[in-house]
């Protein structure tokens, strides 16, 4: 038997033994768009200075706002509260809870930069 037959029975023998016992493919689920944008984002990442502390930016709210969380877990304590306005935190300041932050006038995509202060007061 010549080596090219050897080999083409391996590979066809090897290729019966791979699918013994091969199990189906899990199912993906598929979502329809209602349920695709009914979701809620999270992003953005910076730590507070002590890095107990998370900045993130989310719609949780129905408009996007800064919120923090604690590295431990627990629910984001809101740092803006804008019922129009598009709020995006930047980040925290190197050595205290100060915060930079974003937001436009009511979807008009322009940006201002704010500081939230510690007392939860913003400056421009």
């Amino acid at each position: 038997m010549n080596r090219w037959c050897v080999f083409f029975s391996c590979a066809v023998l090897l290729g019966l033994l791979a699918g013994v016992g091969a199990a189906e493919p899990p199912a993906v689920p598929r979502y329809d768009a209602r349920t695709f944008f009914a979701t809620t984002a999270y992003f953005g990442a910076s730590f507070s200075a002590d890095e107990k502390h998370v900045l993130i930016t989310s719609d949780a709210t129905g408009v996007f706002n800064a919120f923090s969380i604690a590295v431990e877990g627990g629910e984001p304590a809101p740092l803006t509260n804008s019922k129009t306005n598009a709020a995006f935190g930047v980040g925290y300041f190197p050595n205290d809870d100060r915060i930079l932050y974003t937001e436009d006038q009511g979807g008009n995509e322009l940006n201002h930069l704010y500081v939230r202060e510690t007392d939860g007061k913003a400056a421009t």
